[in-house]
This record gives C-alpha cells, sequence and structure tokens, in this order.
C-alpha cells in the first residue's frame, strides 16, 4: 500500500507511542485490561465478568488485533475509515461474551477434576452456588453489571485499603448474576415456562431497585433513615469514585499530557545530555556561554547565572580605577609607584582598562578575542618614537575580567544598599559624609548594612518589609523571627545618655583615628565616672556603688559596639591584618603523639608568629587549615605585638581627652576600657576571621593558577616534529608496547596512525624476539614507514623494550656511546671481556642489556650457549615460544587491510609523500622516544576509547593514546574534560576545590586552543578533533554542540565565515568572539567528503574566502584586502567585486615573493594614518594580518617537550629523586649471588648491586655466605644511574645501623619555635618515664609477681622447667605478661589481652585471649591447659633421640657432619635443637647427603603439638613422619640424587630481567630450606665457574658423560642442556629449589661425586607435574628458546 500521509507527530509522541506498543506487546492482557477500561459499556446493557483466568486462545486472537492495531497507527493509509463509537462498542461486547462463555465451560467440574487440579496446581477450583445467596447489584435494571475487577497493575485501585472491599462486592454481584440466570427453586422448576421465569426475574430486580443498592437494609423506618443520614451523611460525598470508568478514562485521554524526555530520562542523565531549561536558555541567548555560567563548563556543578539589567557604562571610570589597584603586584610597581618605568603611561592604562571592561560587561567579548583581534587595547603605541609598550599580559587581562565582574557585583550591591537607605527616611551625616563613597569592597557594604541595621534596627525592618508594590497585602507578609542583642537591650536603658556623657561620638573617635589627627576634642565631665554616673542610679544608697559600675559598664558596652561596628575602622583593621598579621600552631594532645620528625606536619608543629605575607607563596597554610581539621594542631592568627601595640595606641589616643587631672585620668581609664573592650570583642576577632579565609583564598587561587600554568604548558607544545616535517604538519606515529612486561602475559601491541589521526594498523606480537615476529615487526616498519617510534609501559622493563625496538630499527648503536660505571664498577666493555663472563655485573651487550660477540651471556650469569649471531635476547632461530604472531582480527593485517574499528581508516589514503622525503625517511634513523604516557593510561580506560576502538584489547587503546599524544597534546588533554581533575600538576593540588581548578584548567585550554585555532570543516566529521571546539572563544559545549547541528543542516561544509551569520547559525556577539578562531581550509578535502549530504543551500554569494584560512578577524578584512592590494600594487578602482578581492589575496598567499613584497609596506606609517583619520589602533593588527598573509594559521606553539631521564625512570617505576636519595634505606629483594656482588631488585622493579665489598664493615666478605637468593634485605642506597635504570647499594651493617633519618626528615620552617619543641620533649619524655614508675597493677594469684621481664627470668632461674611468672604488661592495663622456663637461660614471654580489664580490681576478668585464638576463663585455666601443655610438649622433644642439646647451631651442623660421614652408605641425618632465638621452638636441622648443605626448618610447640610448616602434628613421632614425606616431596628421599628436572620451578616474576626466575613466592619472607638461617654452606647457590682453574675443575656440562657414568643412563642430547629459561647449571644438593636448574635440563656434575642425573628416556616428568606439561618445557628447551636469560 502506498503511504503518502506523513505521520506529524512530535519525537516524544512517537516515543510515548513506541513505549505503549511495546508495554502492550510485553503484557498482552494488562494491555487488554486497559482497552476494556477505556471502553466500558453504557448502562443498562448486560456485560460479562472481567476475570483473570482467560483462555490461551483468545489471548493469541486479541494479541494480534492488538499488532494489528499498532501496525495500524504506524503506517496511515491513504483513506482510513473511522469506525463509530457503537461500532466499537459492540466489537468489544462480543469480545466479552466469548471470555464469558469460555469461563462457564472452565467452571463446569466435577469434584474429581477439582481434586486433580489442586494435586498439579496447587489450588482447588470453587464450585458454583448452589443456593441463593443476597448480593449487591448496582444496575437500574437488576442486571449484573459489576463494575470491572482490580486490575494486576497496582495503579488501577486509588484507595489500598479498599482492594478487597471491591473483590467481594464483586464476588456478591457475580453470585447475585448466577442466582438471576441460573439458580430457581425447584419446586416451580416444572410449573414455570420460560416466559414466566423471565417475568418472575424482572419482577424481582425492579423490587430491588425499588429498595436501592442496599436490599439488607429492608424494613428501616423513616426516622431510622434520618438519624443515618444525619451521622453519615447521604453518601454522596464519593460520588466522584463511583463514576465510569469509561468517562474517567475520557477524562485521562483528555487531560492527559504529552511525554516529554524528562519522564525517561533520569535528571543526572538529562544534565549531562544538555537538556536542560537552562541549557536552552544558554543556546538561545547570545552571550558567550563562559558568561552565562557561574563556574567552568568542565565542572559538573555549573550552573546558569542570570544578571538583572544594570547600566553598567556609567560606572567605567570607577571601575578601571578601582580595579587597575588590584590587578597584579607588577601593574602596581611599574605604573602607580612613584618614578615607576611606565608612569607616564598611567592614563592610558586607565582607559585601556576601560575599555576592555566596556568590551567584557557591556558588549561580552571574551579575553581571546580582545587578546588577538583587539591586542591594540592593552598595547601602547608611540607614534612619533615608533615604540610598543605592552600595557597588560594575557594573564592580567584574565585578572581584569575577574575584577571587573567583582566590580559589578559590588556597584549591584551598592546600588541595593542606597536603595534601602532612602526608603528607611532616616537623614545620617555620618553614613552621607564618610561611608557612602569609601564602600569600596564587599566587606564594605555589608559593615554598612549591619552599621544601620545597629543604628536604625527599626527603620531598616520597616525599609525590607516595605513592598515593592503597593498591592501587596503587608500584613500577609511572612515574619522574620527577631532577637534583640545585648546592644540594643543597653540602648533601650538610662545607660545611653551615660555614653553620651563620655564627651566624644564613636564618629567622632574614627575620624580622629583615620586622620591621625585631633579633629574632635574629647570634653570631660566635671566629676569622676562613678559620681556622674551616680546621677542615672535612682535606687536608694545600698545599691549606690554597684549600680553605678552596671551603668558603667553598659555605656563602655554601647560605645565599643559602635567602634567595632564602624565600616570604616573595620576596613582598617583588614588592611592591617593583611600586612601585620602573624600565624603561630601548637599541637593537641593527639597532634603531639601522631606528629614525629618524619611527619609531613612536623614542618609547622610548633610554628611561632610567622608572617602572613610570606605564606601567601606557599602551600603550607592549606596543609595547617588540614592538620586542624584533623585535629592535629591549633592555629592562632594575631596581628604582630608592635603592629597590635601601635592600633591601640592610635585608637585610645583619638578617644582619649587632653586633660591631666585626677578627673581627666578616670575619665581616660574608663576610655581604655571601652578601647580594649571593641579590640577583643569586635575589631580583632573580625580580622583574625578575615586573615583566615583571605589568605585560604589567596593561596588556592596561587595554587589553581600554578596547576592551569603547568596544564598550559603540558599543551602549548607542537606535534612532534623531525628534521623533514614542516612546523605545524602531524607525523605519522608507530607506538609499541608491552604494558607490565610479562612475559606469560603481555603481549607486544604495535599500533600505526597516519597523519590525519586514523588507525592504520594493530599488530599484537607475542615477542620480538623469534625471528618469524622480528621479520613482521620490520615489515611493518617498512609499509608504514613512521615518522617516530614511540614507546611505552609500566614498569622498568620497558627499558628493555626500548632497546630492542632500537635494535631492530636503527641497528647496533655506536660503541663510543657506551660509557663507564662510576663508582669503581667496570665500563660495560670491560665487564663483557672479564675473564669470568658469569661472574660480573650487568654484562654489555649491543643492546644494552644482551651480549655481544661470542660471549653471548646473560647479565644474570646465564650459560653461554647462543652462537655469535644469535638473538641478544637469548632466542635462538627456530624457537617457537609463542610464534603466533597475533591473535583475533587484528592477526597479521596486510596493507590492504585496515582495523574495521575506524570507518574512515578504510576509506581514506594516507598521505601522500614524495620521492625526496621517502628517501631522506630511509637515510637517517627513525627516532625512538618516550612520552608522557599519563594521558594514554586514563585514555585506555575511557569510555571513549571503547565507543572509538572498542575491537582492540587495552594495551593496544594505550597505545592509540601515546601515537594520539605525539600528534597533538591538545587534543589528547581536551578530549579529558572534566577528568583533567584526575591528572597530576601539583602534588598540593589536592587541598584546592575541584572547581578553581577547572577553571584554571579551562582557561589554559581557551587560551592554547584559540591560538592554534580549530578546522571548523574537520569538527563536523570528526568526533575527536571536535573536542577542542567547546574551547573556543564565545562557545562552549552547548553552543559547540548546536553550531555542529546546524552546520550539518548546512550540508556538513561552511564554504565562508559570512554563512555564520547569513544562515544563522549564530548570533552577532558569538559570532564576533569565535569567527577569528575558526579556520574554514582552503583545502577542498572536507568539503568533497561531504558532498554528497548537502542540499544545495548554499546561497549563491557563498564563495570561498582566502581570509577564512587564517586568524584575521572578518572585522579586518579590509585592512587585509587593502594591504594585498598595495604589496600587489593594484588601486582599489580595479577591484571588480569581493570575489575578485578574494582571488587577489588568493594570489598573494601563493606568491613565492609575498615576504618580499609585503616587507615593503610601511605598517608604522599606515598605522598612523588610520589612527589620524578613522580614530583607529591597528598597529599591532597590521602586524597580525602580515604574518597570517604569509603563514595562514602558523605555528605558534612551543617544540615537543620529551621528557627528561628522571622523567622517564619515574613514569615507568614510580621512583623519583626524593625515594632515590642518596643515603635512603631501602629493601631489595636478592635476585642473584655471584662471586664479586649480588643482583638485587626494588619492589619498583628497579634492579640494582651489591658489590661484595659492601656487604661487610672489613669489606672482605664472600656474598654466597651474607646473602641468598630469594631473601629480603635493607640496603642504602650510594649511586643512581638513571640512564641505566640501575641502583647500586650497600649493605654493610655500620650504614645500616646509622640510618636513613637525614634522609626522611622533614625540614624544619624558619619561625619554628625549636626551644618550645624541646622543652615539650622533655615533657613527653618526663611523662612516659612517670607512667613507666607509676605502681603496677595488682592481681591477688599466687604466680602474680609485680616485676619486669628481666626480673622475672632472675626469678625464674633457680626453679624448674615449665614454672610460670604472671606479671603486668608494658602494652596497657588491658595486657599481661606470662613469662614461663623453657629450659635453663631460655624463657617464654606470652602476651595476655584482657578485653574487659578492670584495673581497679585485684582480680582479672573472665575472658583472657592468647594469640588471638586460645581463650580462657581465668588465669588458672591458662596455666594448666596453655603453659603447662606446651611445657610438656617441649619434655617430650627434648626426650627424643634425635633431640641435640648442643648449646649452638654450628655445634649442632658438627655434629651431623662427623655422623654422616661415619656412615658407610649415603644417607641423610637430622637432629632437633632449640631455638635459642625464638624461645618456645625447635630447630630440625637434616643433612641430605654428604655433599648436600645442613638446611634448617622451624618447629613451632603449641599447646595442641607442634608445627612444621604450616601443619600440625601432635606426636613427635608424627612430626618425624612428617619432615620425611616433606623432605621426599622436595627432592627424593633422603639421600637419594636429585629427581630429574626438579631443581627450579620453570617460571618468572613479572619484571625480571635476569634468567631462571625463581620459585613462585620468592618475595615473601619465608625461605626456601637451605635458606633458613645466615649461617649456610658457603657453596649453596652457587654456580661453578666453568672457566676457573683448579684442580678440581668442574666438567663440562655440556660433554657426554663418560662411560659408565651415571648408572649407565644414556646422555642427554645436547640441544636439552642448552639452559633452559635461562638459568645456570644445577649446584650440588639438587634439593627443590635451593638452587639453579631446569626442567628438561641436566645439572651440573658435583665436585668428586658422581655425575648428574640424566632423564628417562622417554623425557620423565618431575614428581607433581603433569606429563604434557613436562613435555612442554622440554621440547621449548630442546629448542633453545632462553627466555629467561634477557626476557624484555
Amino acid at each position: 500500500m502506498e503511504v503518502q500521509d506523513v505521520d506529524m507527530r512530535g519525537p516524544d509522541d512517537i516515543d510515548m507511542h513506541v513505549a505503549e506498543a511495546a508495554e502492550m506487546a510485553l503484557d498482552p492482557q494488562a494491555a487488554e485490561e486497559d482497552e476494556e477500561a477505556a471502553g466500558s459499556d453504557e448502562p443498562g446493557e448486560p456485560t460479562a465478568d472481567d476475570d483473570e483466568d482467560e483462555d490461551s486462545s483468545e489471548e493469541e486472537e486479541e494479541n494480534e488485533e492488538e499488532m494489528r492495531k499498532v501496525a495500524k497507527d504506524f503506517i496511515v493509509d491513504e483513506i482510513e475509515e473511522e469506525e463509530s463509537e457503537e461500532d466499537l462498542r459492540e466489537t468489544k461486547r462480543r469480545r466479552k461474551k466469548r471470555r464469558h462463555r469460555h469461563r462457564e465451560e472452565e467452571e463446569d467440574l466435577d469434584d474429581d477434576d477439582r481434586e486433580l487440579m489442586e494435586e498439579n496446581m496447587g489450588y482447588r477450583p470453587g464450585r458454583k452456588l448452589t443456593r441463593v445467596r443476597r448480593g449487591r447489584i448496582g444496575s437500574d435494571d437488576g442486571s449484573a453489571s459489576p463494575e470491572p475487577a482490580p486490575s494486576r497493575q497496582a495503579t488501577r485501585v486509588d484507595d489500598l485499603q479498599n482492594i478487597w472491599e471491591e473483590e467481594q462486592r464483586d464476588d456478591d454481584m457475580e453470585e447475585a448474576d448466577y442466582m438471576d440466570d441460573f439458580i430457581v427453586d425447584e419446586g416451580e422448576e416444572g410449573e414455570l415456562d420460560e416466559e414466566e421465569r423471565k417475568e418472575r426475574r424482572r419482577a424481582e430486580r425492579e423490587r430491588r431497585r425499588a429498595m436501592g443498592a442496599r436490599p439488607d437494609m429492608d424494613g428501616i423506618d423513616a426516622a431510622a433513615w434520618d438519624e443515618i443520614f444525619e451521622v453519615f451523611g447521604d453518601g454522596r460525598d464519593y460520588d466522584w469514585a463511583l463514576e465510569g470508568e469509561e468517562a474517567n478514562e475520557e477524562t485521562e485521554e483528555a487531560v492527559k499530557p504529552d511525554m516529554k524526555y524528562t519522564d525517561v530520562f533520569e535528571p543526572s542523565e538529562i544534565k549531562a545530555r544538555h537538556l536542560t531549561e537552562d541549557d536552552d536558555i544558554i543556546r538561545m541567548t547570545d552571550i558567550p556561554e563562559r558568561m552565562q555560567l557561574s563556574s567552568s563548563s568542565l565542572s559538573p556543578s555549573a550552573t546558569l547565572t542570570l544578571h538583572d539589567d544594570f547600566d553598567f557604562s556609567q560606572h567605567l571610570s570607577a571601575a578601571a580605577a578601582w580595579v587597575a589597584m588590584r590587578i597584579s603586584p607588577r601593574i602596581t610597581r611599574d605604573f602607580f609607584r612613584q618614578g615607576a618605568p611606565h608612569q607616564a603611561l598611567l592614563t592610558p592604562l586607565i582607559i585601556a582598562i576601560s575599555r576592555i571592561l566596556e568590551f567584557m560587561l557591556i558588549r561580552n567579548f571574551e579575553v581571546p578575542y580582545i587578546y588577538t583581534h583587539h591586542h591594540d587595547l592593552i598595547s601602547h603605541f608611540d607614534y612619533e618614537k615608533r615604540v610598543m609598550t605592552e600595557l597588560l599580559s594575557r594573564d592580567e587581562l584574565w585578572r581584569v575580567g575577574i575584577l571587573g565582574m567583582k566590580f559589578r557585583a559590588l556597584t549591584e550591591r551598592k546600588e541595593i544598599l542606597y536603595k534601602t537607605y532612602e526608603k528607611m527616611g532616616v537623614n545620617d551625616d555620618y553614613f552621607d559624609s564618610d561611608l557612602k563613597d569609601h564602600l569600596d569592597s564587599i566587606e564594605a557594604v555589608a559593615d554598612a548594612s549591619e552599621w544601620l541595621g545597629m543604628k536604625y534596627r527599626q527603620a531598616l525592618k520597616d525599609a525590607v518589609e516595605m513592598p515593592e508594590d503597593d498591592s501587596v497585602d503587608v500584613s500577609k507578609r511572612i515574619k522574620k523571627p527577631t532577637r534583640t542583642s545585648p546592644y540594643e537591650t543597653a540602648k533601650s536603658t538610662i545607660a545611653s545618655k551615660l555614653a553620651e556623657g563620655f564627651g566624644i561620638s564613636s564618629a567622632e573617635i574614627v575620624r580622629n583615628f583615620i586622620s591621625k589627627a585631633k579633629k574632635s576634642s574629647t570634653t570631660d565631665q566635671d566629676v569622676t565616672p562613678v559620681a556622674y554616673a551616680n546621677e542615672f542610679v535612682t535606687d536608694g544608697p545600698a545599691g549606690v556603688i554597684r549600680d553605678a559600675e552596671k551603668q558603667l559598664e553598659l555605656a563602655r558596652l554601647i560605645i565599643a559596639t559602635e567602634i567595632g561596628k564602624d565600616p570604616v575602622l573595620r576596613q582598617r583593621i583588614r588592611t592591617l591584618f593583611e600586612g601585620s598579621a602573624v600565624i603561630s600552631c601548637l599541637p593537641t594532645e593527639r597532634g603531639n603523639e601522631k606528629i614525629d620528625e618524619f611527619h609531613p606536619y612536623m614542618n609547622f608543629k610548633f610554628l611561632k608568629e610567622k608572617p602572613i605575607e610570606k605564606m601567601k607563596d606557599s602551600p603550607q597554610f592549606l596543609h595547617i587549615l588540614q592538620a586542624e581539621h584533623d585535629h592535629l594542631i591549633t592555629v592562632q592568627i594575631k596581628l604582630h605585638d608592635q603592629a597590635q601595640h601601635v592600633l591601640e595606641r592610635d585608637l585610645s589616643n583619638a578617644f582619649f581627652s587632653d586633660g591631666t587631672g585626677p578627673v581627666s585620668k578616670g575619665w581616660n581609664a574608663e576610655r581604655k576600657l571601652v578601647v580594649t573592650e571593641a579590640l577583643e570583642k569586635h575589631l580583632l576577632p573580625l580580622g583574625i576571621k578575615w586573615a583566615r579565609e583571605w589568605l585560604r583564598e589567596e593561596i588556592e587561587d596561587s595554587l589553581a593558577k600554578k596547576c592551569g600554568d603547568s596544564l598550559q604548558d603540558r599543551i602549548n607544545r607542537a606535534p612532534y616534529r623531525t628534521e623533514d616535517i614542516e612546523p605545524g604538519d602531524v607525523p605519522s606515529v608507530m607506538a609499541v608496547s608491552w604494558g607490565k612486561g610479562d612475559p606469560q602475559k603481555d603481549a607486544v601491541h604495535i599500533v600505526v596512525l597516519d597523519e590525519e589521526g586514523r588507525l592504520r594498523d594493530h599488530l599484537k606480537l607475542d615477542n620480538l624476539l623469534d625471528e618469524e615476529l622480528k621479520e613482521q615487526f620490520t615489515e611493518l616498519i617498512k609499509r608504514r614507514n613512521p615518522d617516530v617510534i614511540v614507546v611505552g609501559g609500566f614498569t622498568a622493563s620497558t627499558k628493555k623494550l626500548m632497546d630492542q625496538v632500537k635494535l631492530l630499527v636503527n641497528g647496533p648503536p655506536d660503541p663510543a656511546e657506551t660509557k663507564a660505571a662510576p663508582n669503581g664498577q667496570p665500563s660495560s666493555k670491560q665487564q663483557a671481556s672479564s675473564s669470568e663472563p658469569n661472574g660480573n655485573w650487568g654484562a654489555a651487550a649491543s643492546d644494552g642489556w644482551g651480549a655481544t660477540g661470542s660471549q653471548s651471556n646473560d647479565p644474570w650469569g646465564a650459560p653461554a650457549s647462543q652462537s655469535s649471531n644469535a638473538d641478544p635476547w637469548g632466542a635462538t632461530p627456530g624457537g617457537d615460544w609463542g610464534s603466533a604472531a597475533a591473535s583475533g582480527d587484528w592477526a597479521n593485517p596486510s596493507a590492504e587491510q585496515t582495523p574495521a574499528a575506524n570507518p574512515a581508516s578504510s576509506s581514506s589514503p594516507e598521505r601522500p609523500k614524495s620521492k625526496e622525503k621517502s628517501k631522506e625517511k630511509e637515510e637517517r634513523k627513525t627516532p625512538i622516544i618516550y612520552v608522557n604516557d599519563e594521558v594514554a593510561r586514563i585514555y585506555q580506560h575511557s569510555k571513549r576509547a571503547e565507543d572509538e576502538y572498542g575491537r582492540i584489547p587495552l594495551l593496544g587503546r594505550y597505545c592509540v593514546g601515546l601515537a594520539r599524544y605525539v600528534q597533538s597534546p591538545l587534543n589528547e588533554y581536551a578530549s579529558l574534560g572534566s577528568d583533567l581533575a584526575a591528572m597530576s600538576f601539583d602534588e598540593c593540588q589536592t587541598l584546592v576545590p575541584k572547581d578553581k581548578l577547572f577553571v584554571a584548567f579551562e582557561r589554559a585550554l581557551v587560551n592554547v586552543v584559540n591560538t592554534v585555532g580549530v578546522d571548523i570543516n574537520r569538527a563536523v566529521i570528526d568526533s575527536y578533533y571536535q573536542t577542542l571546539l567547546p574551547f573556543v572563544a564565545g562557545l562552549g559545549p552547548r553552543k559547540a554542540e548546536q553550531l555542529l547541528q546546524r552546520i550539518s543542516t548546512l550540508g556538513g561544509t561552511l564554504v565562508n565565515r559570512s554563512q555564520l551569520i547569513h544562515e544563522n547559525v549564530l548570533g552577532m556577539t558569538v559570532f564576533l568572539n569565535c569567527s577569528g578562531f575558526l579556520r574554514i581550509s582552503r583545502d577542498m578535502s572536507y568539503r568533497k567528503s561531504s558532498s554528497k549530504k548537502r542540499k544545495n543551500k548554499d546561497s549563491t554569494d557563498a564563495v570561498p574566502d582566502p581570509l577564512d584560512d587564517t586568524r584575521i578577524h572578518p572585522e579586518d578584512y579590509d585592512l587585509a584586502k587593502q594591504m594585498a592590494l598595495d604589496a600587489l600594487e593594484i588601486d582599489q578602482d580595479d577591484v571588480e567585486d569581493d570575489a575578485h578581492a578574494a582571488q587577489l589575496i588568493g594570489k598573494l598567499m601563493e606568491d613565492p615573493d609575498n615576504a618580499k613584497k609585503l616587507n615593503v609596506l610601511n605598517l608604522d606609517d599606515f598605522a598612523a594614518t588610520l589612527f589620524k583619520t578613522q580614530g583607529k589602533e591597528k598597529r599591532h593588527t597590521l602586524d597580525m594580518i602580515k604574518q597570517e598573509l604569509l603563514r595562514p594559521f602558523g605555528e605558534r606553539r612551543k617544540e615537543f617537550l620529551l621528557p627528561d631521564k628522571w622523567d622517564i625512570l619515574t613514569m615507568l617505576t614510580g621512583e623519583t629523586e626524593s625515594t632515590l636519595q642518596r643515603g635512603k634505606i631501602v629493601s631489595v629483594s636478592v635476585a642473584r649471588v655471584k662471586s664479586n656482588f649480588v643482583a638485587v631488585r626494588m619492589d619498583s622493579g628497579l634492579d640494582g648491586v651489591l658489590a661484595a665489598k659492601y656487604l661487610s664493615n672489613d669489606g672482605h666478605a664472600i656474598p654466597e655466605q651474607v646473602v641468598q637468593k630469594g631473601q629480603t634485605i635493607p640496603a642504602v642506597i650510594i649511586a643512581v644511574y638513571v640512564d641505566e635504570f640501575r641502583v647500586e647499594f650497600s649493605a654493610r651493617p655500620m650504614d645500616i645501623q646509622t640510618g636513613d633519618a637525614h634522609t626522611r626528615r622533614i625540614p624544619l620552617d624558619e619561625c619554628y619555635d625549636k626551644v618550645l619543641m624541646e622543652r615539650n620533649k622533655d615533657i613527653a619524655d618526663r611523662k612516659k618515664r612517670r607512667e613507666v614508675d607509676q605502681i603496677r597493677r595488682i592481681i591477688k594469684h599466687p604466680n602474680f609477681h609485680n616485676l619486669n621481664y628481666k626480673q622475672a627470668e632472675e626469678l625464674l632461674s633457680h626453679q624448674q622447667r615449665g614454672d610460670v611468672v604472671i606479671r603486668p604488661s608494658t602494652k596497657g592495663p588491658d595486657h599481661l605478661a606470662v613469662t614461663w622456663k623453657v629450659d635453663d637461660g631460655l624463657y617464654q614471654h606470652i602476651d595476655v589481652v584482657e578485653p574487659n580489664a578492670d584495673i581497679t580490681s585485684q582480680t582479672v576478668g573472665s575472658h583472657l585471649v592468647v594469640d588471638g585464638k586460645y581463650q580462657f576463663s581465668d588465669l588458672d585455666e591458662l596455666i594448666v591447659n596453655h603453659v603447662k601443655a606446651m611445657a610438656r610438649k617441649v619434655e617430650e622433644l627434648m626426650a627424643h633421640d634425635k633431640f641435640n642439646g648442643k648449646p649452638t647451631d654450628s655445634e649442632i651442623h658438627v655434629d651431623l657432619d662427623q655422623k654422616i660421614r661415619s656412615m658407610r652408605t649415603i644417607r641423610s641425618v637430622y637432629a632437633f635443637g632449640l631455638n635459642r632465638s625464638r624461645p618456645g621452638c625447635f630447630n630440625l636441622h637434616f643433612k641430605a647427603n654428604t655433599m648436600s648443605p645442613i638446611q634448617t626448618l622451624l618447629v613451632k610447640v603449641n599447646p595442641n603439638g607442634y608445627l612444621l610448616d604450616g601443619q600440625e602434628f601432635e606426636s613427635v613421632a608424627k612430626l618425624c613422619d612428617g619432615f620425611k614425606t616433606k623432605v621426599g616431596r622436595m627432592g627424593g628421599a633422603p639421600g637419594a640424587q636429585t629427581p630429574y628436572g626438579s631443581a627450579r620451578t620453570p617460571a618468572m616474576t613479572p619484571g625480571r630481567g635476569g634468567g631462571g626466575g625463581a620459585t613462585p613466592g620468592h618475595m615473601s619472607s619465608r625461605q626456601t630450606p637451605g635458606y633458613a638461617s645466615s649461617r649456610v654452606n658457603p657453596s649453596v647457590g652457587k654456580t661453578p665457574n666453568p672457566y676457573a682453574a683448579s684442580a678440581a675443575k668442574t666438567p663440562n656440562p655440556y660433554a657426554p658423560p663418560a662411560p659408565g657414568a651415571g648408572g649407565g643412563r644414556p646422555p642427554v642430547p645436547a640441544a636439552a642442556s642448552g639452559g633452559g629459561w635461562g638459568a645456570p647449571p644445577a649446584a650440588p644438593g639438587g634439593s627443590w629449589g635451593a638452587t639453579g636448574g631446569n626442567w628438561g635440563q641436566s645439572p651440573a656434575p658435583q665436585r668428586g661425586g658422581p655425575p648428574p642425573p640424566q632423564p628417562p628416556p622417554g623425557g620423565g616428568a618431575p614428581a607433581g607435574m603433569h606429563p604434557s606439561r613436562a613435555a612442554m618445557l622440554n621440547a621449548a628447551n630442546s629448542r633453545g628458546n632462553d627466555w629467561g636469560s634477557n626476557r624484555y
């Protein structure tokens, strides 16, 4: 069917209709009920019940009908017939009858059917009525016409309390219906025919209708009805609820409002989408968006600010003078001071500020427009001397705008105050002469309002309550509660007359104080103050003195309050505090304990009277406020003593009389009290409060500006540029990263972006070691030929990736670039040629980490198994570790295949490069750089990244962020929006409110974006580029969205700037602000790309203008045309029209000699002529026009900033110069132990080295005897090699004992009170000593003694093992200490926690806890069940035959060595010994064979048994069995050979560069057997030196074994012994995890022992490992894929 009619409904109507259709489709029965309710039957017609149990087939029919109805709503036929209401009612009636008939068939069930339904369905259907029940029939004709049953939707029931009533009424009506239609008397059934029965039913209905709706009330007489009506009414109060549903539905449909987006979206989402009414106002108002907002547009809390109509033009002169004094210290210094360098230009400065304020506050122009296109306003050109002087900088111009808005607010408040003063109807000379013209701040206006309220309270109240409109009834106004102040109370008494007797008014006092002269003299009374006060006392003689003093006190209160409330004096106090206030800090009791010498707040813990002016340039005061908020310190702000003394003296002199007699002295004493009260109660508290807030605001603004300047420095950077790229051009970028650098998890991701920022390739490689993968990488570089390669990552391993990329792209570095290591370390070249290739730190490689030449040795000591042409990272050709180059849709992208995530990339060709440029790029080395990746880290997790590149993994998106940053830092930061607050620009920025940060960030973005300009046609089609548009002058997020939408309606492309006005795209004010920054490029690529979308709406005069591709404002096009014609020497009359002029300008811009032609023009004379003839100052504008004609939108940003070496180190490791400060003690983990050094690693992944001479105080330590692999030790930083990502440490005990307090101690402020600090320290020490020496707690128990631990041990030294002493604990009053004797000279101290301790009682509580898990009810239970139980376990173990009672471990070791040597067969031996360092524990020493070291395990004793490696054994026998089982799991049965491949877990710790890896968990404090004790065999963990010359030379581990060696086992193939995973040969002993070794690798032969075990012929798997995994690892090792040697 052809559809011709167009549905003209709005989007909201369509959305509402779709929602209704979806609701009907989801719930057809509810839709059916809604339809039935909307079309209920007319009265008098029989209807069927609307029951919920309906037939499913009927629902299907109705669903089809509803679907047809929905389709009908969406497709309107050309000829549509409207059904009448009668036809609709008839259709619904038939439908209801069908349902009713079907329901009757359902209800005709017998008892068996009902029982069956009850059994299967859970309910029993009711049966039909068999007798007549009285029902409530509401229809007029007596037929059953009940109201519809309640719907399943809750909205159908208005009154929830009537739900059951309605259902009951419906049931009664159903029963009545059944009675009428079906139930008859049995006696009459055979006698009456059908007609008679109908007649009888009709008569019954008539009778009931005559009775009314309540047949059960039949028989009530009239009197009773009258009483009922009198009490309950006539029942018509709720008639509205009984109206028909059809009428209700019709009413609802009539008044139902249209659905709006506010009914669909959440308010937060509406606000985020800029769909609120305020947003509409902002879009429609022709004022820049930022001028309409209360704060930054980046802030989520930005709201619309409406300014009342206020004529500001008459205040421009006053505003300019007011603003000029407050702009900056530079302006004050250079223009206002006597003898200032620019004092002669003060008048031009005031005029310039006046015009700027006019532009900003009246004409609504933003700073970028004024600074760029009206720069002559803020500069002065001397036409005689031809000298240009800058009056204001751009930052000062922003400051003028802020001050201008403040002055406007001040002026508006002053106008309100003046109007209120006029309404009051009072005439105050002091206000008119002294106050009115000196209100120059918001605070002064507030003070004046308060002063008027104090003096004329009632008049002010009446003026405020006086309505503006006379029609308003004053009596109906809301009355605010009032409170009478002490001043008002005193003023209403006779004391006010006494106050006048002080001889001078408060206004005169202030005048004297301000002028510092006696303008008004003070008159003394003839009598003393008390005598004079007696004149105002009316009481008897008994109370004269008391009442006189009271009257004087009230009089002093009146005068002191008036002085303290004076606006002029209060303003002077603020000025005084600004210059003379000092700040002091004292710690609270909590702060005294928490703030130590290393706490950040230690800097000001005892700050003493630091001048407030010295705190404005640092965030220290913000830290002080934060510490005060945390209740750590108290802050005191006051005037300096000298300043306060001068203030008090001057104020007293202004008040005192000049008399010298006793009476005058008495009055002056009273006046002195007045001055003191005014200062202490009014003026000084005011100054303190103001100074606190003023200083906080100043520092927050300063810190916010500092953050904004930091952001501006980061974004005001041009794209990265190589030698063959023109300034401003964008390079093509390749970004490479492998994330955290974990070889087991992280693949290498490569992303390529072309010059337009389009994604051209994404490649995922498992590594850059396999030849096949390296070829893919290099082929991609050759194919895409990027201008620059950027490398990024999250750990220090990224350094190795950088080195490998440099090697693959640019080849090996120049050997001359290798630097010698300082501090006596051998250079990399010397290390490579050392006689011990495996024994030197960091053997040099061609890429800085691998090896060179034939000695391709792992820097961590891996064997030199690679040939001279082997991969420098240890991979051999053919190794297939992770050989899959990529996975998923991004695998192996060819030149023709581009990612589908960016549609533009598949259709837009790359920018062609000239042959010369390509040749130059082939000759030069491609730069490989690091860049700041903070934006990329945020971008990879953003929704924007997911929308743009959802198919790329997170690491690929991170690479996209890196590449984009290289192309444009400005775009990357601008796209963050409010996420800029998450960036770090200053370490103290968290102390600044976010709204202030957003204002500073937006200002920086606006400055740079308007400097660069925005290509408007590109912004229409490029969503990423669109993020710059809101920061263009005049625009914002809302106006930018509207601008793009309107351009899209014009076809998606602008031809010239005039279309913005002619097509009503922008208002005139916004157009003037933004047009000069919106670039319309002459490159037609954008126009061609969108030409298919155009709707031929271009006007006939929409022709390109070359000036639209410049920064020249349309206002200055005439000047530009004149300059172009003069340069071309063409007369104005020869120009035909604008098109011809545009053609000439374009010709000049493309002319190679344009600079020469333009330089001929004398711009100074041209500017002078313009000024004389037109009064326009355009000297700076002419320079700008010249620059744009030569280089349109030329690059003005600074060069791309690359991070320095410390920035790179911090970015990849998190370490800074502070954290790596020399002398700082840090924890390091031992990675490898060599004969002359130890390789260690910091927690941040930074590698380090410990020379052997720095392991002991004497400098002669053997590393193997001091440290072990996996051990965590403290070390002191002695040198940092930033370029090599390496740190040199010292672990000498004397260096560790010295500590690093000097590196962590917080420097004290220059105004620190060190005397008070020492005094406070002494007080704290004395307090601590008193707590120690105070009387201990006394408990009545035979074992309790008030002793310390030494005294307890002395007491137990003469007693038996297992005896106990209970004593007080130093941990607090809720702790007890239990000391028991383990052995002679060995005592265990147990900490007992008493949660409900009562220190005043001599008994303990009923709840004692030991070790957090053992609980006892009293001390006796604790002694018996805990201490004695452990004593029995100790006795049991000490009685065992394996217990060795030697006092030291070394003696036990000697016994074990002697014992195992005396055995004829190789067996393991073990023994138990007491652990002297941990009382209550035992050491289990064992030796597997004669060549293995003695290893030690810790056995803990508890009340239930013995604990070995986390497993509990209840007896000594089970402990021994468990130990043997454990040793068997570790390395086979004691005395047996090490099983094949059991020496090392084939895995690496993430981020480790050394080979071999480590057993998982090596970073923990729990060490593997063999490293538990510091006294170990020197051979443990030491790799045999295959090159050392000695009699017992280590056999070649790669040579076939001698005949008969190894028990006849077959030799290991050479490929199998290639050092899989880069580990050295296994050390003797072969115990599990103790030394190096690899799966599938033959261990080194033992010194003087049998040859190493060989793998079984089938490649047997170690115990506990799946055979398939062992086979995989063996295969990997057989291919020589030595990842452990130098995994990047």
